[in-house]
């Protein structure tokens, strides 16, 4: 991102916390449910919701660009599956969008030329073959790692997340060397129950004190290397996550002030962590975006431990450590 980008971005946050604005800065959107991997924390690949047709993407990213917005991510799913996912990323581009991306890497090295005009790739990557071979698919680690030498190679900044489990607590310095190796930032995120997990995840939850250990390491390591995306101040959050609910440590949330989620139907949802509460939610493409935002209303929520959201609210509240920490991983 351009420093005149980000500056205009946090200016877009600065006017809109002061004085107290309803904007949608930041987007995502889930675009299919289709996936090429069977990542053990994830059902995604189970649902078969009806997709949002390219020209509906396109009036959502007008809207989008109408109402202000700076950042616009494509999640899944494995968006590369998506034949017209490069169309979609440089129509937004061309309207003035950060785009980001996330995937799993495995079609990167057939698709490069489409997306290679956006602005962040997000990858999973949770650690050595063994263990994220074991979270996913055999062969996905080596899938990754190509991903993000090509992505390197063609100048497209990474941000791995890894899902910290039972089975990579003690391995996550492998992913650090990686980054200093290969030159991108790493985030982390705590194994969690979500409406998109499925099933039981009883057999990835780490002990809950060997956890703490690890974000305290991980808290270390960000001062020391500078290769861990989530700022010190969100770290320290997701210490807490296990704790949940004796512990409630609250962050004020901007869903649906400054941020909301779209599901692959064109539902549209504050938090797809609360999605399941919610009934009949209102659907941007059935009666647009900008229609449907204006029926968006607060959802109840008990504490917040996904590592991007923590980050968006930490953001949006202005917490300086948080705001040096986005423009050094964006820039």
């Amino acid at each position: 991102m351009k420093n005149i980008t980000r500056i205009k971005s946090l200016e877009s946050v600065l006017y809109c916390y002061l004085f107290n604005k309803k904007t949608p800065l930041s987007v995502v959107l889930l675009i299919t449910d289709k996936c090429n991997s069977r990542c053990k924390y994830c059902q995604i690949w189970n649902r078969n919701k009806k997709e949002m047709t390219t020209q509906q993407i396109y009036s959502l990213i007008d809207d989008l660009a109408d109402m202000g917005s700076q950042k616009f991510s494509i999640f899944g799913g494995e968006p590369l599956l998506r034949e017209d996912i490069g169309h979609i990323i440089n129509y937004a581009k061309n309207k003035g969008l950060f785009v980001s991306m996330g995937s799993n890497g495995f079609l990167l090295d057939k698709k490069i030329d489409e997306i290679k005009n956006v602005d962040m790739l997000n990858l999973s990557f949770d650690g050595p073959q063994e263990v994220h071979d074991l979270h996913r698919i055999k062969g996905a680690h080596d899938k990754v790692i190509n991903a993000i030498r090509i992505a390197r190679k063609n100048n497209i900044k990474v941000i791995t997340q890894a899902v910290i489990t039972k089975y990579n607590l003690q391995c996550l310095g492998y992913i650090l060397e990686k980054a200093k190796e290969m030159d991108f930032l790493a985030g982390f995120q705590p194994v969690m129950y979500r409406p998109l997990s499925g099933g039981l995840l009883n057999d990835l939850m780490p002990d809950k004190e060997e956890y703490k250990k690890t974000i305290s390491w991980l808290i270390e390591q960000k001062k020391k290397t500078g290769k861990v995306a989530n700022s010190i101040e969100g770290l320290k959050h997701l210490y807490y996550v296990y704790d949940w609910p004796k512990f409630k440590k609250q962050i004020k949330c901007f869903a649906p002030e400054l941020h909301v989620y779209i599901d692959t139907n064109g539902d549209v949802y504050s938090c797809l962590h609360v999605q399941e509460q919610i009934k009949n939610p209102p659907n941007c493409a059935e009666m647009g975006f900008k229609k449907a935002y204006s029926q968006l209303k607060k959802s109840p929520c008990y504490g917040c431990w996904s590592w991007s959201n923590v980050e968006f609210n930490l953001l949006f509240s202005l917490k300086p450590e948080v705001v040096f920490n986005t423009f050094k991983i964006t820039k």
